[in-house]
This record gives C-alpha cells, sequence and structure tokens, in this order.
C-alpha cells in the first residue's frame, strides 16, 4: 500500500507517498544480535546495473522532538536504537530553549509559521532561506495577510514527534562533510510488529537535498507498521510536502520564482516490495540500498540516469530483492526490472533530476516519526534499528 501524502510538517520524514495500494509484507522474524557491519560493501554489478561500493559513515548529529522517555542515547553501543516519539505540543521541551538542538542550532516545531521567542527566531532552519530555496514557500494566513499569500520567514515549526539520525554532506544549514554522494545503504531492522490503530510511524533511511526537507528532493526507503502486513517501500520525490496553491485561509503553497509564479506541488512515485523472507540467519536484519546509475547510451540503451536499489542478506549478501526505476520513463518501474506489489509512476510537469542527484550533496536521514501525533497504544521498542550507516560516491 503506498502511503498517504502529507502537509509541510516533517523535519526528517518523508511524507510517502499517494493513494492506498495493495499491502506489501514483511516477514515477522525472530529477536537477535545486529550482523557485523564491515566498513565496506561491494554491490555486484547485475542486468541492467553497475557495480557499487558503499562506505561506512557516522552520522554527525541526533535531533529528536517528543522522544519516548526511555529513549537511549544515540548511539548506544555501537547501534542506533530508535524508539517510538511521541507527541509534540507548544509546552514540549525544546520548544524554545532548543533542548533538542542540532549543530548549536536551536529546533523547533511547526505550527505557527511567524512563532519567535522574545523577538529571537527560535529554529535552526528558517523558511525561503538559500540552503532550501527555491522552491518558495508562502502562506495564506486569512485575515491577517488580507486573505493574501504572503512568502513566509522565520523559523520552520514543526507538529509532529520524531527522532533520528543524520549523516549530512552538504554545508547547510549546518557543516557537512562536503562529500558529493550517489547513493546510500543502511544496515538496519524495521520492527516486525504491526499496529493497525494510532499512533501512525513511518520509519525511513533517505537521501534529502537540503536538511531543513523543504521542497528538496528526495529518495529512500519507508518502512509502514500500520498496515497489515507492514509496507516497504522505495519512493522517490521531488519539491518534498509542496502543496499547489489552494487560495484557501491557512494554505499553502510552493512556487519556483520568488515572484510567485510558477506554482509547483510535491511529485512523487514509489514502489512496494515484494515479501521479504528472512535472511540466512532467520532474522530481519538487511542491508538495505539506493545509488543512481546510468543506463547504456545508445544504441546499446536510452542513457537515462536511473535508481539501482536492492536489500541483501546481511551475512551472505546475497541479493533478497532488487530494483532498477527509470524516473523518465514509462513505467518508471517496470515488473522486469523491479519485482513489485504495486507501484506508481512520475507523471510530472517537470522531468524529475535523477542525473543531478548523481554526485550531489545533501543529508541521509534515519528514524522514526510519528506522523498522527498522538500519545501511544502500547508499543514495543526499539521501532527501528541500525547498525550501520553507508555512502557511496560517484
Amino acid at each position: 500500500m503506498l502511503g498517504p501524502m502529507l502537509g509541510p510538517t516533517l523535519r526528517a520524514f518523508a511524507s510517502v507517498l499517494l493513494s492506498a495500494m495493495t499491502a506489501t509484507a514483511q516477514s515477522g522474524a525472530s529477536t537477535s544480535p545486529p550482523p557485523p557491519a564491515p566498513p565496506e560493501v561491494p554491490v555486484p554489478s547485475s542486468p541492467g546495473s553497475q557495480a557499487a561500493t558503499f562506505n561506512a559513515v557516522t552520522p554527525q548529529y541526533n535531533f529528536s522532538y517528543g522522544p519516548d522517555p526511555q529513549q537511549p542515547a544515540l548511539p548506544a553501543p555501537g547501534i542506533w536504537d530508535f524508539y517510538m516519539p511521541l507527541k509534540v505540543t507548544s509546552s514540549t521541551p525544546g520548544w524554545t530553549v532548543g533542548e533538542y538542538g542540532i549543530g548549536g542550532l536551536l529546533d523547533t516545531f511547526y505550527d505557527e509559521p511567524g512563532y519567535t521567542t522574545g523577538g529571537t527566531v527560535a529554529g535552526g532552519c528558517s523558511w525561503n532561506q538559500n540552503y532550501d530555496a527555491p522552491p518558495y514557500w508562502y502562506f495564506d494566513g486569512g485575515a491577517i495577510t488580507d486573505n493574501q499569500y504572503e512568502i513566509l520567514s522565520g523559523p520552520i515549526l514543526r507538529n509532529e514527534a520524531a527522532i533520528g539520525s543524520v549523516y549530512q554532506s552538504a554545508t547547510q544549514q549546518v557543516t557537512g562533510s562536503g562529500i558529493p554522494l550517489a547513493g546510500f545503504a543502511a544496515m538496519a531492522k524495521f520492527s516486525p510488529h504491526i499496529y493497525t490503530s494510532a499512533p501512525y510511524l513511518i520509519s525511513t533511511v533517505y537521501f534529502a537535498s537540503n536538511s531543513c526537507y523543504s521542497g528538496d528532493t528526495e529518495y529512500g526507503f519507508a518502512h509502514y507498521n500500520y498496515y497489515n502486513p507492514s509496507v516497504n517501500q522505495f519512493y522517490f520525490y521531488n519539491y518534498s510536502n509542496c502543496s499547489a496553491p489552494s487560495g484557501q485561509a491557512g494554505s499553502y503553497g510552493c512556487y519556483l520564482a520568488e515572484n510567485q509564479t510558477e506554482p509547483q506541488a510535491q511529485c512523487s512515485a514509489a514502489v512496494d516490495l515484494p515479501t521479504l523472507a528472512p535472511n540466512s540467519k532467520g532474522t530481519d536484519w538487511y542491508f538495505w540500498y539506493v545509488y543512481i546509475d546510468q543506463n547504456p547510451v545508445p544504441p546499446e540503451g536510452n542513457g537515462d540516469w536511473v535508481f539501482t536499489a536492492g536489500v541483501l542478506d546481511p551475512y551472505t549478501f546475497d541479493s533478497m530483492w532488487s530494483c532498477v526505476g527509470d524516473p523518465l520513463a514509462s513505467p518508471t518501474f517496470p515488473v522486469s526490472t523491479c519485482p513489485q506489489t504495486e507501484s506508481t509512476n512520475f507523471q510530472c510537469d517537470t522531468p524529475f533530476p535523477t542525473q543531478e542527484l548523481h554526485g550531489a550533496l545533501g543529508s541521509v536521514t534515519a528514524g522514526i516519526g510519528n506522523i498522527s501525533n498522538t500519545p501511544p497504544a502500547g508499543r514495543v521498542n526499539p521501532m527501528m534499528q541500525m547498525k550501520q550507516l553507508y555512502i557511496t560516491q560517484p
């Protein structure tokens, strides 16, 4: 089942994706220690894709909005355990004082676009800065803005609980490694437990072209445990969380030009993975990877830049699922190159900038978002675990 689109609310999580479809299962394997995490993992070439090598990296910072009181420090003894984030309100610690900071910059939550404290901007990410625009974000404040869209300024605040860890290569809004990326991977495990009632959680590992996740380009993996069976998904989209202006009070609009022209909504595609069998040790740990590749040029191929994604057994490194998706082709995810239950095509006016992501600066984020922002009703933690994060370069 492809997950629902959301508004511009998440600090770190993909609002993945379009309309409801048949769910895809992940097996409920047994609990066990994590697999070894080698410093380098080669992915061999296969029909339709070239080889790639992934190198281990360490996230430079963590963030947390409304964390579980039992949330361990990240990382704990060589592993990142992500507990379910609870709920954020205007009284949540960190709302004004920045208890949960990113690289020394204060973070807050989104609800009121112009929120400040004592005349001082409260957030680490701000609207319409050089690190997150274009697109430019506008807000119709109703009577406050004379029922007109006005460009947003000040902190990007958040209204959904989330926790995560970030490896950043871009230089803003915090200092990153400066390493151009062509993809990422993670030795990770999503909880096999299924909860069909709120709170609704999305666990993700993904690349974002800006670390404020406001109108950025993204691609990665998402796990939904509020469908039965649960859903594993590879997705990509452009202009994240953007919506076309509706003219309604309280609504947002994204524009590609600062003079409020060229309105642009988020545009997306995704594929639901088939059922993943347990790995060779009988557990739910896998090596998830994706990288940007190029098809052979004519006459052998069309020369398009594509996504090569896959899942490996973390002990044998045998392939458990692999996929080649071409954002410029229809279908985007052919069954012949991408085993699936269902998928959606990328059907947008603006071509997806796949080639630009080959050697791009940005961030890789792993963690969980509580998209309903509601308190828990019996959850088994951790909801997600990560042994090691990896990147690959052009």
